[in-house]
């Protein structure tokens, strides 16, 4: 069970740009950093991509990355938010039997969209705002030991 997770030099960078020990502005230029990804993905002809994000953290590399895929060939399914903390425990059912049955109707609907994805791409996100489900998490647990052409870029 061999896990393709390819984050070595991008996470670098990644936390090279976003480290708040740097004092002064700098200008990041996402078409830039979206091409180095892109390019790192080695992505091929008709390879169908996800992207996760946080719209409130690093969105603007979203659209650069949504243009580099579908320029490499690739088939761009879309962006996905992360969904956000506040919002599931303030719309999740009283009852545990209904918010069990919603999760696990979600964490099958997350599922079946994996099935159609090869490259799962996970932007960075603001943990104490947005999160992911242990339920997705255990979904892309399985999608990634299916083995096949399957591969995620995960930022953390």
């Amino acid at each position: 069970m061999t896990k393709k997770v390819l984050a070595l030099p991008l996470v670098l960078l990644l936390l090279a740009l976003l480290s708040p020990a740097i004092s002064q502005p700098t200008s990041v230029d996402y078409e830039a950093m979206a091409a180095r990804i892109i390019s790192a993905l080695k992505l091929r002809e008709g390879e169908r991509v996800l992207v996760r994000f946080d719209p409130g953290y690093f969105n603007e590399l979203v659209a650069p990355l949504r243009r580099h895929i579908r320029a490499a060939g690739a088939v761009d399914l879309g962006a996905l938010e992360y969904l956000e903390s506040a919002a599931l425990s303030r719309t999740a059912p009283v009852d545990e039997a209904k918010q069990r049955a919603q999760f696990e109707a979600h964490a099958q609907a997350f599922e079946q969209l994996l099935d159609a994805v090869e490259v799962y791409l996970w932007l960075p996100m603001r943990t104490n705002a947005r999160e992911l489900p242990g339920a997705e998490a255990r979904a892309l647990q399985r999608w990634l030991d299916k083995g096949g052409a399957r591969r995620q870029l995960h930022f953390q």
